[in-house]
């Protein structure tokens, strides 16, 4: 499980660092990557989705610690959905406009990801490996 999920944490900060060398890309700067991501912090999946977060913002540190990607250190953006489209929904939508984020990484549960997946569509903001088995995101 371990090495699994630092595999795929490696794969999507691979996907934004080749997506990021940009600065003009919104939730890019000189010194800073912002990511977000929505977890079911307080509902069915907390048991599941806290460690996830809590793994990510370990790896992130791990990353910072080494200077970052080309230098420009990772911010998380965690907001908590509780499993509800809707919150997730509002979480999304704050997170963009409080944030400015590059891009949402680990969207967590197939209800609250299909629900914020079209927003971030629209927005042409990256959403990079929900945590869903749901075939909406990798059937054509």
């Amino acid at each position: 499980m371990k090495r699994g999920f630092s595999a795929v944490f490696t794969a999507m900060i691979m996907v934004i660092v080749l997506a990021g060398t940009a600065s003009a890309e919104v939730g890019v700067t000189r010194d800073q990557i912002v990511i977000g991501s929505v977890q079911d912090l307080s509902g069915p999946l907390a048991g599941w989705s806290t460690p996830w977060k809590l793994g990510m913002e370990m790896r992130i540190q791990e990353i910072n610690k080494a200077g970052g990607i080309y230098g420009r250190k990772l911010k998380l953006v965690v907001q908590d959905h509780g499993y509800d489209p809707k919150r997730a929904i509002m979480a999304v939508m704050r997170i963009i406009a409080r944030d400015k984020v590059f891009a949402f990484v680990s969207n967590a549960g197939s209800p609250t990801a299909l629900a914020v997946k079209p927003i971030l569509h629209r927005k042409k903001i990256p959403h990079l490996y929900p945590i869903s088995g749901s075939r909406k995101f990798f059937v054509p």
